[in-house]
């Protein structure tokens, strides 16, 4: 099998069980996303310094990315089902900030642009007031509105 690695094809490598240990702290509730405390768990000898270095040194590794989205793939962590969520709360009409605040990542994530917005508005796709709120699509603290 082969993964992307900066720009290039490379060949996957066979992790060691020390590198899937640290994948799997990486993902669980008990690290949080902490490279360094995953690798502290998996590699219980290890300094405090050298954990930083090496755990962002194995975060860089496409094998080692590639089995951490694996395992996310397998707990329902998928692309898919982030946008799934992120239109239940861009759909509840309960908290119109969550409601705005979905709407601002999902299009971050899926690089939408304001032209594209703008656009949209104009064709009557999408209604003007869900992007009222330059606080909420561009992160500003005022409430001027993003659109002229």
């Amino acid at each position: 099998m082969w993964i992307q690695e900066e720009n290039k094809l490379v060949k996957k490598k066979e992790l060691t069980e020390q590198q899937k240990l640290f994948c799997q702290y990486y993902v669980s509730e008990d690290t949080y996303w902490n490279g360094t405390r995953a690798y502290l768990l998996a590699y219980p000898d290890s300094e405090y310094d050298n954990a930083r270095s090496s755990a962002s040194r194995l975060l860089s590794d496409a094998n080692i990315c590639q089995h951490i989205a694996d395992l996310l793939d397998k707990a329902g962590f998928t692309k898919e089902n982030a946008d799934k969520q992120l239109l239940m709360l861009m759909n509840q009409h309960e908290d119109r900030q969550v409601k705005l605040w979905a709407i601002k990542h999902f299009n971050q994530i899926h690089a939408r642009t304001e032209a594209a917005i703008s656009k949209a508005i104009k064709d009557g796709a999408v209604d003007k007031d869900i992007f009222n709120f330059k606080v909420i699509v561009n992160g500003s603290n005022n409430n001027d509105s993003i659109l002229e």
